[in-house]
């Protein structure tokens, strides 16, 4: 049975309409967030302006690990191009505990906390 603070952490995903995902138990990071699309590519044969192609588009992908009871920023920090958003995931899924994804009115300051908050109260089994 959930705890109350357990239901607290699961809303604030809800409301800043964060998705998890379950990860690799044996990784060494703890979680990882992905958000985007950053930006999107327009179409390369020129003839449509301002279409953007599907589920491709630039990715921010950041891990996060303790250590001393501090969270740091783990095996990844960086922006992944081309690649459709469930592939990434797929991917991503192998690096980190827990996976969070967001589209891209995210920060770090507010959705980084949030998802490091839900890891320490909703650890992955």
């Amino acid at each position: 049975m959930a705890t109350g603070r357990q239901k607290q952490s699961y809303q604030r995903l809800q409301r800043n309409k964060i998705q998890r995902f379950k990860g690799n138990s044996r990784a060494k990071d703890e979680c990882a967030l992905v958000i985007g699309p950053i930006s999107k590519f327009d179409m390369p044969d020129g003839r449509v302006r301002n279409a953007w192609v599907g589920d491709y588009g630039l990715y921010l992908v950041i891990t996060y690990k303790k250590s001393k009871g501090q969270w740091i920023y783990g095996k990844f920090f960086n922006a992944v191009s081309d690649i459709k958003a469930t592939n990434l995931i797929k991917k991503v899924r192998k690096t980190a505990k827990i996976v969070y994804y967001t589209q891209h009115p995210a920060t770090l300051r507010t959705h980084g906390k949030t998802i490091r908050k839900d890891a320490e109260i909703r650890p992955s089994r």
